[in-house]
């Protein structure tokens, strides 16, 4: 766990990177470190929602975006949002549109 201590004392570049290998403990205890505004943001990434989505969904600036997802991806080990869905998703947990994605701009 010294990659914690690394962590919020800045040095150190975060955790190892999650593998298949890797317990439900570990990413139980990497979640675990996640800030409140990480964990929001963490819940939809994890149900297959895009960063884009996400970042609007929760207000964010872009640069504020950016910094959670480098925040969130060095915390659990990952580098992207889909590895977040790939190593602590269920399988069957696709990406998915956001709600009305489909329908037509301008209500055609």
């Amino acid at each position: 766990m010294a990659w914690i201590q690394r962590l919020f004392s800045g040095k150190g570049a975060g955790p190892p990177h999650i593998s298949e290998n890797n317990t439900v403990d570990e990413k139980s205890r990497r979640i675990a470190t996640l800030s409140d505004e990480e964990l929001e943001a963490y819940k939809w990434l994890f149900k297959g929602y895009s960063e884009a989505w996400t970042t609007e969904t929760l207000g964010l600036e872009k640069q504020d975006a950016k910094r959670l997802y480098i925040g969130i991806y060095r915390k659990l080990g990952v580098g992207s949002s889909r590895e977040i869905v790939h190593y602590y998703a269920p399988r069957e947990v696709k990406f998915v549109k956001p709600p009305g994605a489909d329908k037509k701009k301008g209500g055609e």
